[in-house]
């Protein structure tokens, strides 16, 4: 077992020297993996060591692993790792991240997600179809008449009414109609319907979205981290 072992700052700074970490000598100090006359920033470090630690793990996409990075680095910069070597604690680094990132990249790409905030259910109806009228109508009409027309020139004929008269024309008749009409009338209909709204109280709702809140980086941190530096009780 080691007598002493390092802190993640210590491994950053080492893996971020100009020179090839690999080949670097301890100084008159003793010092191998940090060298105080190289002038960066802890922030310049951080970013530099990105693409070393990072080295064949899949992130949902360039900003989550540019979050990641960071937050956990800044976190766990003091913290002593859990190994007795730093090319051990790498890979197991890295195993933890391949195994966890298949859970957190679908929940990093849900936060992205536009939601209704105040709205319990929502329904989108398709509904198309023909819709056949069938109408009939029918009608009878029947009509009778008469009429007479009188020509009086010489009283010859005699009338009805004791009058006489020269001609007379007498019309009977009988008028009988028999109508019958019919048709199908065919539509085809196709519309949308949408439905949405909330059957509770708003504030209700409200409070139920912030519940659902989780910061998946952060967990993330917390459960790459776990297994890799040292815990004290």
């Amino acid at each position: 077992m080691s007598k002493y072992t390092i802190t993640l700052r210590e491994i950053i700074y080492h893996y971020t020297q100009d020179k090839n970490p690999y080949n670097i000598q301890p100084d008159a100090n003793g010092h191998r993996f940090m060298r105080d006359y190289d002038i960066m920033s802890v922030g310049e470090r951080i970013k530099k060591a990105q693409e070393i630690f990072l080295s064949g793990v899949t992130f949902a996409d360039s900003g989550m692993a540019d979050e990641f990075w960071e937050n956990f680095a800044v976190k766990n910069l003091m913290r002593e790792i859990e190994f007795e070597t730093v090319e051990y604690f790498m890979l197991r680094f890295r195993a933890q991240l391949n195994l966890l990132l298949p859970k957190y990249n679908p929940l990093y790409e849900s936060t992205k997600l536009e939601i209704e905030k105040l709205k319990s259910f929502g329904k989108k109806t398709h509904r198309e179809g023909k819709d056949d009228t069938e109408t009939n109508t029918h009608s009878d009409t029947n009509s009778t008449g008469s009429s007479r027309s009188v020509f009086e020139d010489t009283p010859e004929n005699r009338l009805g009414n004791a009058d006489y008269a020269t001609n007379i024309t007498t019309n009977n008749g009988q008028d009988n109609t028999n109508v019958t009409a019919g048709g199908t009338d065919n539509k085809v209909y196709s519309e949308d319907v949408t439905e949405d709204g909330y059957n509770m109280p708003q504030a209700q709702l409200l409070q139920a979205y912030r519940e659902t809140l989780i910061t998946v980086i952060n967990d993330l941190i917390d459960d790459v981290s776990r297994p890799l530096f040292c815990k004290i009780y």
